[in-house]
């Protein structure tokens, strides 16, 4: 489906004929014949003027329908709907496709309304399936006009009258956000093809901008701009030693031949443009654009060369250390649709180009693709600002992103048009203001009950990595920030005595100013309910010792397990005449015989450890029971969890002979929701019975950061001083800890450890504090945010340290 609207240069040529018509008036078939040969030659101007006097001859409606297509093709979209709807509203149409190009100027006009309408109708009506299938697309576009909003970031004025003419102004590009290249006839009248006509050729040239104002374009030369040459469509290299053109020939109004061609620059300006090797062949080759791709250097460009997917294709070829390039690739359906895709320009693994393949609100829109390494994104339509019911082409910006150009022939106030007032492209100059995104986090407690008092942290992340942090104390219950756009946030909230609670923000495709609003429910921290108190135990009553466990398939007693082993060497030495019996369970998981020797085994070590201590063996009856004594229904073939197993593999004791009571003391842990460091701070107290919801704890896994101090008080300062100290920690879990950020005000710059840091092995932390911004005393949180994981909660292990101080006014 090729689907082209000329839109090419644009050029205003009459013959001498058209200037000087004859006194007798020609006949009505002289001027369809007139008309005719002008449109042979591409002389669409002089094809109108020609069919216009006809028409005043006879009002034939055949003769208003091809007024009215050729002023859509000339871009007067006013004239285009004014003619196509005289045609279209008569009872017996002899051209039905006028609906079509009349929904088509509708369109243009910015009618989007009225065109759905007109291409809805013509699509329910038409026989012609392949203009069927372009009314398909346009009506699209229409429903696209309807629905993008305004970008009230995106301010595009007119270049002004220093650069645009009255004529075609075209080809521009930014070389930098000061200084642009572009192409110009440099005319403000008609061009007249009647042997005076002079150097009517397009040619380069070049401006520079202070504030708001560019300057008068400057020619480039004689040897840039070859006269008999259209010379037009610059790119230049980013250190600005190359530029890449084109210089081309036309046939009346139509691009007859484009070549590509590069200029180096040196002391003394542009040295002779050489053809580009590897780029240009029997097809035409036109507006070329320096880029990347794989990690190379390529020229894009635009071409009708054969076997492309519609009419102009986007292409590129990777330039060689010799200054040639290879052979030009398509860039594929992602990009290339059976329209036209026209102006390429590439930034920071971005293509921008325009085409009018795809929904457009206008005739040719502006649409970007990212490239990931391996292909090009889905292009998408950059909306309205960028794109208007017109043409919208040659986007280009500078380093940042920020300032740009483009070329279009949008209506315009500042527009002088030598024809009608969309008939010919300027440049415009476009600024993307940042949108202002205002993040507020308000705290609350169980109840909807606000909460005072909290710290808020938040997180800048690039790449998957914490970058730039900024802490806040809450005003009241509530925290502000403001946030870039296109950004990944994380925010951290705590508090004493609460869990902290994180989420995230993602300002990615936020194109306005927005207010996001975000609600964060503390809990309060669940507290270590450790207790001790004196119990009888009674003969043949079982006690669990709850840190006694082994190492998988190990009958080794472990380090941590002496801590209880010890106490009830105690207890024997205590009560003298007492024997008990020392028993190991394992729970149902593995063959039950070889459980049973796995446990016996368990029991014996311990009893060798109490034998080691002094007692004697006859005072210990060691037994391993295996799984034979479940405390819930693991048994073999039931699916559990390692809780639940767990729950079943342990020591105890009980009394065989001797007091028929003694009196021990009890640590009773919390009995639901406890993490497992709560019971290696148990202080190592046996437990009655079935106490707890673990029967033996797990080795410690969650990294532990304990600090020489937590809080610093920096006494009474004046505003303006500075103080700096350092929060010194031991890493005294046993895993390897690392810092992923650290956080805190604006008014503190804080630094850390790096690296993993190794169970037993310090850290510290930093902080550098400036009181030049502070009116009043305060006390400051320092937010550490580990790369580890809680490992029940699954979100970062936080720790906070704190200083404070008193301002003196």
């Amino acid at each position: 489906m090729k689907y082209t609207f000329y839109f090419s240069l644009f050029l205003l040529i009459f013959s001498a004929k058209s200037i000087a018509q004859p006194v007798n008036r020609a006949t009505y078939e002289k001027m369809l014949e007139a008309a005719q040969t002008s449109m042979e030659k591409f002389d669409y101007y002089n094809a109108l003027d020609w069919y216009e006097q006809a028409y005043d001859d006879k009002k034939d409606k055949d003769i208003a329908y091809k007024i009215g297509k050729l002023n859509l093709q000339l871009r007067d979209y006013v004239q285009a709907e004014k003619w196509l709807g005289k045609v279209t509203r008569i009872r017996k149409n002899p051209n039905p496709d006028s609906r079509f190009y009349l929904a088509r100027a509708m369109k243009q006009n910015g009618k989007y309304n009225e065109s759905v309408e007109e291409f809805q109708q013509f699509i329910t009506e038409t026989t012609n399936d392949s203009l069927k299938k372009i009314a398909s697309l346009e009506l699209e576009g229409s429903k696209l006009g309807l629905k993008l909003p305004d970008n009230e970031l995106i301010v595009v004025s007119n270049a002004g009258n220093s650069v645009n003419t009255q004529f075609a102004d075209f080809g521009a590009t930014m070389a930098n956000m000061n200084e642009m290249f572009y192409s110009s006839f440099q005319r403000d009248d008609y061009i007249t093809i009647d042997g005076k006509e002079g150097n009517y050729h397009s040619r380069i040239l070049s401006a520079s901008k202070t504030g708001e104002n560019w300057s008068k374009g400057e020619d480039l030369g004689k040897e840039i701009n070859r006269e008999g040459f259209h010379t037009c469509n610059p790119t230049v290299s980013a250190d600005g030693k190359r530029m890449y053109f084109n210089r081309s020939t036309l046939l009346g109004n139509d691009l007859k031949e484009a070549e590509i061609y590069v200029s180096e620059k040196g002391p003394e300006g542009w040295t002779p443009p050489l053809k580009v090797k590897g780029v240009n062949g029997n097809y035409i080759a036109k507006q070329p654009c320096i880029g990347d791709l794989f990690g190379k250097e390529v020229l894009y460009f635009s071409s009708n060369m054969e076997g492309g997917k519609g009419g102009f294709d986007i292409y590129y070829a990777t330039r060689k250390e010799d200054g040639s390039f290879e052979l030009p690739v398509n860039l594929g359906s992602t990009i290339n649709t059976s329209g036209d895709e026209v102006t390429p320009f590439y930034r920071d693994g971005k293509l921008y180009f325009s085409t009018n393949g795809l929904p457009s609100i206008g005739g040719f829109d502006i649409y970007n693709s990212l490239w990931n390494s391996v292909s090009w994104s889905k292009p998408t339509n950059l909306g309205k600002g960028f794109n208007s019911p017109a043409d919208d082409l040659y986007f280009s910006t500078d380093q940042s992103g920020e300032i740009g150009l483009l070329v279009s022939n949008r209506l315009n106030k500042q527009n002088k048009n030598i024809k009608s007032k969309t008939c010919c492209d300027d440049i415009y100059q476009f600024k993307v203001e940042k949108p202002v995104i205002d993040l507020t986090v308000s705290t609350f407690e169980k109840g909807n009950k606000e909460l005072k008092g909290s710290t808020v942290s938040l997180i800048k992340i690039i790449n998957d990595k914490p970058t730039k942090s900024e802490s806040k104390p809450t005003a009241g219950n509530k925290a502000t920030f403001k946030l870039e756009p296109d950004r990944y946030y994380m925010i951290i909230t705590s508090k004493d005595g609460y869990n902290p609670d994180t989420m995230t923000v993602n300002t990615t495709n936020t194109k306005k100013n927005s207010a996001i609003e975000k609600k964060v429910t503390l809990r309060p921290a669940r507290k270590k309910q450790t207790e001790e108190e004196d119990i009888v135990v009674e003969t043949n009553q079982t006690i669990r010792l709850n840190n006694i466990y082994y190492d998988y398939d190990d009958d080794k007693i472990l380090p941590d397990a002496e801590e209880d082993l010890n106490y009830l060497d105690t207890l024997m030495k205590k009560y003298p005449d007492m024997v008990i019996e020392l028993s190991s369970h394992t729970d149902a998981r593995g063959i039950d015989d070889y459980n049973l020797k796995l446990s016996q085994r368990r029991a014996e070590s311990a009893k060798r450890y109490l034998i080691s201590k002094g007692i004697k063996d006859a005072r210990i009856k060691a037994v391993g029971y295996g799984e034979t004594v479940l405390l819930n229904d693991c048994k073999n073939g039931v699916k559990c969890s390692d809780a639940e197993h767990r729950l079943n593999r342990r020591t105890e004791f009980k009394i065989l002979s001797g007091p028929t009571t003694i009196t021990i003391k009890k640590i009773e842990k919390k009995k639901k929701g406890q993490t497992t460091d709560d019971s290696k701070k148990d202080k190592g107290g046996p437990h009655i019975g079935n106490v707890g919801d673990s029967a033996m704890p797990i080795k410690k896994t969650q990294p532990l950061m304990t600090f020489d101090k937590k809080m610093i008080d920096f006494g009474s300062l004046k505003k303006g001083e500075k103080r700096n100290n350092v929060y010194n920690f031991k890493n005294t879990g046993d895993e390897p800890i690392e810092i992923d950020i650290v956080t805190a005000c604006e008014c503190t710059k804080v630094d850390w450890s790096r690296g993993k840091i190794l169970p037993g092995e310090s850290g510290k932390i930093t902080a550098d504090f400036d009181s030049k911004e502070k009116d009043e005393s305060e006390t400051i949180t320092i937010t550490i945010v580990l790369k580890n994981t809680d490992k029940k909660m699954g979100y970062p292990i936080i720790e906070e340290v704190k200083f404070k101080y008193e301002l003196i006014k």
